[in-house]
């Protein structure tokens, strides 16, 4: 049986460092690699901009804040000092006990840059209906000014083991 969307969520900030995941973004790219690694989560992904995108997940994120079941607050990050929504479990949240994978690609994929993940998750989407070589010419062609070849090679790297960690 399939993970809600809200229970998938949940996972993901149990398996992140802390409970914590630094951006709406992250999460997403986080959420779509495991997708695409077989985790069966009821939701789907389409391609946009920064990546595989999910209304799903993004609307799920906030009933999950508004229900008091995680917490949500925009903290200063980087050098440039731009916002990034940070997402943290509430306490006493119930774990779904099927998700012991997806946190352990939670885990993994949280310690990437959101840029690796972006590129990571966008290479792994057209994985889906494409040839090896042939998904890295769609991601370059559709990142072309965020897949040079050292960023590539590292996404590749992400997905090679996030693959052993859900194998």
């Amino acid at each position: 049986m399939p993970l809600s969307t809200d229970a998938a969520i949940i996972a993901a900030l149990v398996g992140a460092p802390r409970n914590r995941i630094h951006g709406k973004k992250r999460l997403q790219k986080i959420l779509a690699i495991a997708k695409d690694l077989g985790e069966q989560i009821d939701t789907e992904f389409r391609l946009l901009h920064y990546g595989p995108f999910s209304a799903d997940v993004a609307a799920h994120a906030d009933f999950l804040y508004y229900t008091g079941k995680i917490d949500c607050v925009e903290e200063q990050v980087g050098p440039n000092g731009y916002f990034t929504t940070v997402y943290t479990l509430s306490k006493g949240v119930e774990v779904p006990p099927q998700a012991d994978r997806l946190q352990r690609i939670a885990s993994y994929l949280s310690t990437f840059t959101t840029l690796e993940l972006e590129i990571a998750s966008t290479l792994s989407y057209f994985l889906r209906s494409n040839s090896a070589t042939r998904a890295e010419a769609r991601t370059i062609e559709f990142k072309r000014e965020k897949a040079s070849a050292q960023i590539l090679r590292k996404a590749k790297d992400i997905l090679e083991g996030a693959r052993n960690i859900a194998a």
